[in-house]
């Protein structure tokens, strides 16, 4: 099988290198039997779905983020030549279902990183902090700033080492420069490498999604925050169903801060739960390629 992606970043990695290990053939241009792509509206996207699609072949979605997007609840209208899309457990297809996403999802499992055992230091020293990040362009919510600016603030007050990984400058993220925090860039490309270096997780989205993923005790910071269609006027549609399905149980919204980061450290059943729904089992290969080898038919 040949097959052509989109690499959004370093997303399609894992997929790509299950392919290759089963004897599929990575090309970069038609003709080609599948392309798999993050998304099916942003550019250059919708440009490489049109030409392979022409030339006849079969078109898949991975995640674009292992939070999932909501672009198809009342935001964009989908592409209707994609034939499926990957995610990564149970909980994501349970909430693409009720959004109403017409493209089958298919479990195939966390295609990220390798998935660690979760691992209860015997007490945190060392935190992770990677808020909210902004758009490509450099904009953000503001209620997602507030939050990010009320998390450091309450971070500040904690006997903790913290590490702040963030996308933009601490202006644009709402984070003020405390002298005695440490400060790295991300590119927002897949990197677990300060996250393995951390007791504890605090934060948003991909990041802490891959968190939960590598055995860190997590707190996130607003996980079923409100998302809206338009200019923080219109919420989606059924968001009250999608926040159900979507809420994590340790979180920034919940109560003080030292309260959320014990409750991580110490796992609950409910944080067990919620990860074998939205992380999924780690990565089966062979189930990955079965279901491209039959979608691409």
């Amino acid at each position: 099988m040949r097959v052509a992606a989109f690499d959004h970043q370093r997303k399609s990695l894992g997929i790509l290198s299950a392919l290759q290990a089963a004897g599929h053939r990575i090309v970069d241009r038609p003709p080609a039997d599948l392309l798999l792509v993050d998304h099916d509206s942003a550019p250059p996207r919708a440009q490489l779905i049109d030409a392979f699609h022409a030339d006849g072949t079969t078109v898949v979605m991975y995640p674009h983020g292992a939070r999932p997007t909501f672009q198809y609840a009342g935001i964009l209208e989908p592409d209707q030549r994609i034939r499926g899309q990957l995610v990564h457990g149970p909980g994501i297809a349970d909430i693409y279902r009720i959004v109403g996403c017409p493209h089958e999802p298919h479990v195939v499992g966390w295609t990220y990183s390798p998935t660690v055992p979760f691992h209860a230091p015997r007490k945190i020293r060392r935190v992770l902090f990677a808020p909210h990040h902004p758009f490509g362009n450099g904009t953000m919510c503001e209620y997602e700033r507030t939050l990010n600016a009320d998390v450091a603030r309450r971070l500040a007050a904690l006997d903790v080492e913290v590490t702040v990984q963030m996308y933009g400058s601490p202006e644009t993220n709402g984070v003020p420069t405390v002298g005695r925090w440490r400060y790295v860039p991300s590119s927002l490309d897949l990197d677990w490498r300060h996250i393995d270096q951390a007791d504890a997780v605090i934060g948003d989205g991909t990041i802490a999604y891959l968190a939960i993923a590598r055995g860190k005790p997590t707190v996130m910071v607003g996980n079923a925050r409100q998302v809206y269609a338009d200019d923080m006027v219109t919420p989606v549609d059924r968001w009250p169903d999608i926040a159900a399905a979507l809420r994590y149980p340790v979180d920034t919204t919940a109560g003080p801060l030292d309260h959320m980061l014990e409750l991580a450290r110490a796992g609950t059943t409910e944080v067990n739960e919620w990860k074998e729904r939205m992380i999924g089992p780690p990565l089966s290969r062979s189930l990955l390629v079965r279901t491209l080898e039959s979608l691409a038919r």
